[in-house]
């Protein structure tokens, strides 16, 4: 068993060779990016695996082994189980801390490197009631880095680079991979965080932090690239953030982490147009990345590169280095951000003992319910006097049929898909071609801000006639966006962004879920479009839909066509 009980929280476990469920606890809480222990998933997962307690796992892994780090910021008010005396001891060395860590930084990492681990340890066994012995901590971007090694395995020598906003006093690394053993090559301190650049830039634009810095992103094609405004706010980050050209190593004139950043926001972005700002942020970024990872890349004469880390959930960012002419292979960690680091601590213990690990096929590692399940809940749930049903005999063909005829459909199959990403199987599904779709979606259930686009699921034998896709990419993640060919603006304009026409598409792979595939080769068929526009299942602000009664409920209180569950057409009364 593998646990993240911080934000995103998420488990998943691994057995014979493979990650064999994974889930996070937000589905279940029905609390968006849910920080705290993962109970529920924890319970989730020893039912599937056939267990009665947590000491029937072999091992648990955790997903940090910083004790300053774990006491002064990831302290878990929920957690069960803990004597009087250590929460108060907690709550004495968090407000002790935070102090210093602010203002000492290498002091404190000094300090780091001395202190046991025991107390960490203890706190997992007592919260688990489990023995010391089965707990193990893996360092968190040690776990971000061997989480991009999930996917698509390659005997060649890799880079590994994690950046985030934090974890166990770092905020990015790189990893050299070879033999089968990673080896740490640089370290980035949290004071000089690019992720927390973004955090606090989301926030000052007045969005959700650690949630909305997607749509930050999504703002940055809107901005004119001759504003006065712009040019002088790059100037700005130019000053700010750099890379230093004899080290590699991303420097900054402030600490980032702190209020010091803020108040360089307070002074340096009043009066300037919020498209301005996300440009200026989107651009920065990518110039630094891009500077950073070139850098190391010829330093050791390595162009086989992996990326994992929050950071890295930014699709253009990764389209960007993607483009980089140097790069011989690209892989990207699905759903990169801290939920993924549970598959890096199943990567690392495995390849620490020489465990075999299979390549994930997809994600499609959560819960499934069955039709007896579905049915119950269709004629007894709490939303039975709302809406009507039937069984369909053959029910990827109808929902093709009505995606043909213009209907928006929400569909419910097959097991859920672990992470950020909705990826067919807890999704809002349409025609692709009909710029007007997005209107329609937006009034009927996502109201989604104007400048935000959808995305598409293709087929993946047919997308080469869509995207340029510089490295070769196999993409069924929906990590990183490609530019468009003019066939896909005829065929996909409902799924494209607006103003800069990239498009963030999910390859569909028949063996990896052969009744998505085949609903949109049935759709195919009939338009002759090889993909459907796809959104995730969920009413706006919620995660995505977790048991029936969720998708029964986002149907009854959206305008949703029509939902498809299991075997089951739903419709409203």
């Amino acid at each position: 068993l593998a646990i993240n009980d911080g934000h995103n929280s998420s488990i998943c476990t691994y057995k014979k060779g493979e990650i064999n469920f994974a889930i996070s606890e937000e589905r279940s809480t029905r609390q968006k990016n849910y920080y705290g222990f993962p109970y529920k998933s924890i319970d989730y997962a020893k039912e599937f695996n056939n267990l009665k307690t947590n000491n029937d796992f072999e091992k648990i892994l955790i997903y940090r082994n910083s004790l300053i780090d774990f006491f002064a910021f990831r302290a878990t008010k929920r957690s069960k189980n803990l004597p009087f005396l250590y929460k108060l001891f907690n709550r004495i060395i968090i407000l002790a801390l935070q102090k210093t860590i602010s203002n000492y930084p290498r002091i404190v990492n000094s300090i780091e490197k001395r202190l046991p681990k025991f107390p960490i340890i203890f706190y997992y066994s007592k919260v688990l009631n489990v023995n010391k012995k089965k707990i193990v901590l893996v360092n968190h971007h040690l776990s971000h880095a061997m989480s991009s090694l999930v996917v698509n395995k390659n005997s060649e020598k890799q880079l590994l680079f994690t950046l985030d906003a934090e974890g166990d006093l770092e905020s990015g690394t790189i990893y050299k991979f070879e033999n089968n053993k990673a080896s740490k090559i640089y370290s980035q301190s949290n004071f000089e965080s690019l992720g927390y650049v973004y955090l606090k830039t989301t926030s000052y634009l007045g969005m959700k932090p650690n949630q909305h810095e997607f749509k930050v992103m999504g703002l940055e094609p809107y901005a004119k690239r001759d504003s006065k405004q712009l040019n002088i706010l790059l100037k700005k980050f130019n000053k700010l953030i750099w890379v230093d050209k004899k080290r590699g190593c991303i420097k900054s004139r402030l600490c980032l982490s702190g209020g010091n950043f803020e108040n360089w926001m307070n002074i340096h972005f009043r009066k300037m147009r919020f498209d301005n700002i996300a440009a200026a942020l989107q651009l920065s970024i990518e110039r630094i990345i891009k500077e950073w990872i070139i850098f190391w890349m010829n330093k050791y004469h390595i162009y086989n590169i992996r990326l994992s880390g929050g950071i890295f959930m930014n699709v253009k960012l990764n389209q960007k280095i993607s483009e980089i002419p140097a790069v011989k292979s690209l892989e990207i960690c699905p759903s990169s951000g801290d939920e993924t680091t549970v598959f890096g601590c199943i990567s690392d213990y495995c390849y620490r003992n020489n465990l075999p690990i299979f390549d994930l096929k997809g994600l499609y590692l959560g819960n499934e319910y069955s039709n007896e399940e579905i049915f119950a809940e269709l004629k007894t749930g709490i939303y039975k006097d709302q809406i009507t049903f039937e069984k369909i005999k053959y029910i990827e063909q109808l929902v093709a049929d009505l995606l043909a005829k213009g209907n928006i459909v929400a569909r419910f199959a097959g097991r859920e898909e672990f992470g950020a990403r909705a990826l067919g199987n807890r999704s809002i599904l349409a025609n692709p071609s009909d710029v007007n779709t997005i209107d329609r979606i937006n009034q009927m259930i996502k109201d989604r801000d104007f400048w935000m686009p959808f995305t598409p699921s293709i087929l993946e034998k047919d997308i080469d006639k869509y995207i340029n896709n510089p490295v070769n990419m196999f993409s069924p993640y929906m990590a990183i966006s490609f530019s468009t060919k003019s066939k896909a603006l005829e065929e996909f304009s409902a799924a494209i962004h607006p103003a800069d026409k990239t498009m963030r598409v999910q390859m569909v792979r028949k063996e990896w879920n052969p009744t998505y595939h085949k609903l949109i080769e049935l759709f195919k068929n009939q338009t002759d479009i090889p993909g459907i526009l796809n959104t995730s299942l969920n009413l706006h602000g919620e995660p995505n839909v977790h048991y029936p009664k969720d998708a029964l409920k986002t149907l009854v209180r959206s305008k949703l066509d029509y939902l498809a569950i299991g075997d089951f057409l739903v419709k409203r009364i």
